[in-house]
């Protein structure tokens, strides 16, 4: 930062002298002006020789080079050299224009790294002690993790990310092998392998992208204390003494603090690092018009006189723009070492630069001798002290002295101490001081490996004093230790290193240590930066943090006979930085046994169709448990296939879900499956087999007031649309759109309160299509709800099941009951009834198998005998021993669907009851099953 003072009477300063400190020297400069047309700048003090008022970009150039290490005076009223006015106002609006523009907010101009060039977090998660997936039909499929993602760096500083997955149970057909949304074929640096069950880890996999994965996988425990963490510097500053005559060196190895007090600070044995100026000859400025040669000679002319100037061994150009004829402006700053100073004239100066091309490339440019301004400093007198450096040891304090034992490579700088008097310098004193990061513990067993990833925010470089960039180094400790529980046992192991690096962007890298024997039961680790810039630099960028430490071990089981795995490698390179969500996932489709012909197939192949699904979870020994007599395999198949008939299209017969979580049941899973086509799962006896729900103009049971409990009956009856919902909106997952959330609505997309149903196992739009209209119509066309508490038969049906309910809320005939004696067509009752012979009746007959039989039906001899259409189609069951009975009721043949409804809900309510609640039936609920035929959808 430089000092300004802008002046505007030079020859009287005082209070008409505006100071400022700024790094935007140039910029105050061009705002002075524009107010003060007249206005100069001169580096300070203010005179002829040292204009350096720019006329050009090239002279803009070189005086923000001078800006980093000079201060200047502004002259607001520059005339004749040494002839200086300005009016107060002028100073005054200047002055307000300057300090607007010093306080507006700087951009910063770091190289750091944002997060969009580091790996983001993976999606894939882990399922600590979750069910193993268990993915049937086609589905997007998206593996869990089987432990956290290994991270380490690569030597060129790039992240790598290593991960192990599972698919989930079962051999898959798999495509589409993606990380987000972007296909892992076509990312830089993207590996992966699948293997299938019973294929090695470290063998040939299903599939592979990429490298090949040759060794065992590491599964490693992170260290979450272990956060991103800056390790402290080694040192800290101890004695700052940059007001001048309070510490001074003297031979042979003293440093002296006037006032004392080094011992209250310092012990013998101690080390410490000493930062001073040079002593004695101090550097000296010549700045001119310079005449550069090609071969490295250059001539300054300056008014200055200075003596000895060949006792200087280097000279630090600080501003050198020189505009070449064939390759352009050419900028030879830097600081060089010289081979001979030779002064002449009043007042010449050639110097020789030694190598010039070595520190500054520019002059293998340079074409043709050139001439131009230069500002430079003679530095390195040979008659100069610099006794800056690390010091291993102290040898003696008392409070005004140490005693050090001077290093070898600085023995010649103090021994030009001998014989002279030093009175006063500018020291600083530092010493070590304890920067351990930790300890941090890891308990995890059979450890095998330690990563250490280290990360450079900044990137490692440091600007030299001549504005270019050079190499810097960092240093660092590792120690770690094994646990027993959390006691540490045996030696502290070391592990030491050092890194070289001129990056100007943020890398990383990582440190890996193979343990000679396994640590069992944990370790604990900590670490510390050992280096620390003792070089004159104008800035340094060195700054290291420990952003991560895993405790790993060797995958010991390499072959799974369940299961399919995913091994990934993530190198960040663009490809991979470019991808917004870290998401491994494929399309994959299972692969199961068929039994459509009744046995077993051959071979496993991917399918969806929800009868080869049943069968398989049936089978499986970890949800049904069951065996294949435990199936009605071949009515499965066939209710599949009229599935298929019914709609039209193989879709309807699909199912396409993961099933993860692990309270679900086998009848749960069952009737997930049914729900996605159309059906109902049961049970007859032992044996499962699915029912298809579709128009039915017979009912599955009787209900009247011999099996259900007296006064639990209750019947409400609306007009119109459903008040409590005016439409459905239904959800299911579409994979022409990325495999997300579909939504229809019905009627129409203005509904306010929608009943929501959530299809789980749908993938397609045509299963979509025809359960969400049956939901809809089953809301239009709803005229009457009853609900009733029912015995033990309500046992044998489920949801959407057509029954017929008697009302006994307000009977419309005196008759339902019981058949207590059956003849050919000759029926006698338990309930006595008069049928008009004006009028058609109808008589409702429950039979064995659950089913309900129609027919018309006309008086007997007697008001308990009636006389049947015909005969029945199954034996009417009457045994007076058992008190069995088949129930009957009676309707007016006009209303003979008045009984008919569908059960929406059934539940246990006490020993041999259930809750049951129903809805009028009416065949207008599957009005839109053909949709896909009549080419609709």
């Amino acid at each position: 930062m430089s000092r300004l003072r802008i002046l505007k009477n030079p020859v009287n300063g005082g209070d008409e002298v505006l100071h400022i400190r700024t790094n935007k020297v140039l910029e105050t400069f061009i705002e002075v002006k524009k107010n003060n047309p007249q206005a100069r700048i001169y580096l300070q003090p203010a005179c002829q020789q040292n204009d350096v008022t720019p006329a050009n970009k090239v002279d803009e150039a070189a005086l923000l080079m001078l800006s980093k290490k000079h201060d200047f005076d502004i002259v607001c009223g520059a005339g004749e050299p040494m002839t200086i006015f300005l009016a107060v106002t002028a100073v005054l609006a200047a002055g307000l224009a300057i300090y607007t523009y010093l306080n507006m907010p700087d951009v910063p101009q770091m190289n750091q790294k944002s997060g969009n060039n580091e790996l983001s977090n993976r999606v894939n998660r882990e399922r600590i002690k979750g069910r193993v997936p268990d993915p049937f039909g086609t589905g997007k499929l998206i593996p869990d993790l089987i432990a956290p993602p290994i991270l380490y760096y690569k030597d060129d500083g790039i992240e790598v990310e290593e991960c192990l997955m599972c698919i989930g149970r079962g051999e898959f057909e798999i495509t589409d092998i993606k990380d987000g949304d972007t296909f892992g074929s076509t990312i830089e640096g993207f590996s992966t392998s699948v293997y299938a069950p019973g294929m090695s880890l470290v063998g040939t996999p299903q599939i592979q992208i990429g490298e090949a994965f040759n060794e065992a996988p590491l599964v490693g425990k992170k260290s979450s204390a272990i956060t991103g963490q800056t390790l402290e510097k080694p040192a800290r500053s101890v004695i700052d003494t940059a007001i001048e005559g309070t510490m001074y060196p003297q031979w042979p190895n003293r440093l002296y603090l006037v006032g004392g007090g080094l011992n209250a600070t310092f012990t013998a044995g101690e080390s410490v690092i000493v930062s001073a100026e040079r002593i004695g000859v101090a550097d000296a400025q010549l700045s001119g018009p310079t005449n550069v040669e090609v071969t490295g000679v250059i001539t300054i002319g300056s008014p200055v006189n200075i003596e000895n100037p060949n006792f200087y061994k280097s000279i630090q150009i600080d501003t050198l723009l020189v505009e070449d004829a064939v390759n352009g402006i050419l900028d030879l700053a830097g600081k060089y070492a010289v081979t001979s100073i030779i002064k002449s004239g009043s007042y010449a100066y050639e110097v020789t630069l030694t190598n010039p091309v070595a520190i500054n490339p520019n002059w293998a440019l340079l074409t043709a001798d050139n001439l131009a301004n230069s500002s430079t400093i003679l530095t390195d007198n040979s008659n100069s002290i610099d006794i800056s450096g690390e010091y291993a040891n102290i040898t003696a304090v008392t409070s005004t002295f140490l005693e050090l034992d001077i290093p070898t490579k600085l023995q010649s700088e103090w021994d030009k101490l001998n014989g002279i008097t030093v009175s006063s310098a500018t020291i600083e004193l530092q010493k070590h001081i304890e920067n351990w990061l930790g300890w941090f513990y890891i308990n995890t067993s059979d450890i095998e490996k330690l990563i250490f990833n280290f990360y450079f925010p900044r990137g490692l470089f440091s600007v030299r004093t001549d504005g270019k960039n050079a190499a810097m180094h960092a240093a660092y400790d590792i120690e770690y230790q094994e646990l027993d529980g959390n006691t540490p046992v045996g030696p502290v192991l070391t592990k030491s290193n050092q890194v070289v690096h001129q990056k100007q962007s943020a890398f990383g890298l990582s440190e890996t240590i193979d343990l000679v024997a396994p640590f069992a039961d944990g370790v604990r680790v900590r670490v510390r930066k050992t280096s620390q810039n003792t070089y004159a630099r104008s800035a340094v960028y060195d700054e290291l943090k420990l952003k991560s430490v895993y405790a790993c071990s060797y995958l010991k089981k390499l072959v799974y006979p369940d299961v399919t795995l995913v091994r990934s490698r993530t190198v960040a390179t663009d490809g991979a930085l470019s991808v917004k969500e870290r998401q491994w996932n494929c399309i994959g489709t299972q692969k199961l046994y068929s039994y459509a012909s009744g046995a077993r197939s051959a071979s496993k192949q991917p399918t969806n169709d929800f009868a080869d699904i049943v069968t398989a979870i049936t089978l499986d020994p970890l949800i049904g448990r069951r065996t294949l007599n435990d199936i009605d395999v071949q009515g499965l198949y066939a209710t599949s296939q009229e599935i298929k008939n019914y709609f039209g299209t193989p879709l309807a017969a699909h199912f396409n879900y993961t099933f993860d979580q692990g309270s679900q049941s086998f009848e749960e899973a069952l009737a997930q499956i049914a729900s996605c086509v159309g059906s109902n799962a049961r049970r007859e006896g032992s044996q499962i087999y699915f029912q298809f729900e579709k128009e039915n103009p017979n009912s599955s049971i009787l209900f009247n007031h011999r099996n259900k409990r007296p006064f639990s009956e209750t019947r409400s009856e609306k007009y119109g649309v459903d008040r409590d919902h005016d439409g459905v909106e239904v959800t299911w997952i579409d994979p022409a759109d990325g495999w997300v959330e579909s939504i229809i609505r019905l009627p129409n997309e203005f509904i306010n309160n929608p009943k929501k149903l959530e299809l789980a196992g749908v993938t397609n739009k045509y299963q979509a299509h025809f359960l969400a209209h049956r939901a809809w119509n089953k809301i239009q066309y709803q005229r009457e709800m009853v609900k009733f508490t029912a015995y033990g038969e309500a046992d044998l049906v489920s949801l959407n099941d057509r029954i017929a309910v008697v009302d006994d809320v307000v009977p419309t005939l005196t008759s339902s009951g019981d058949i207590t004696y059956w003849n050919g067509r000759n029926i006698a009752i338990s309930q006595p009834v008069k049928l008009k012979s004006s009028k058609s009746y109808t008589i409702h007959l429950q039979h064995l198998n659950r089913s309900v039989e129609t027919m018309l039906v006309t008086q007997g001899a007697d008001e308990y005998s009636l006389v049947l259409e015909r005969l029945p189609i199954l034996p009417l069951v009457v045994k007076h021993e058992y008190d069995e009975y088949a129930k009957y009721s009676i309707t007016l043949s006009t209303e003979r669907d008045s009984e008919a409804f569908l059960i929406t809900e059934k539940s246990h309510s006490g020993p041999f009851e259930s809750e049951v609640t129903a809805i009028n039936y009416d065949a207008r609920y599957y009005s839109n099953d053909k949709d896909h035929i009549n080419n609709l959808i």
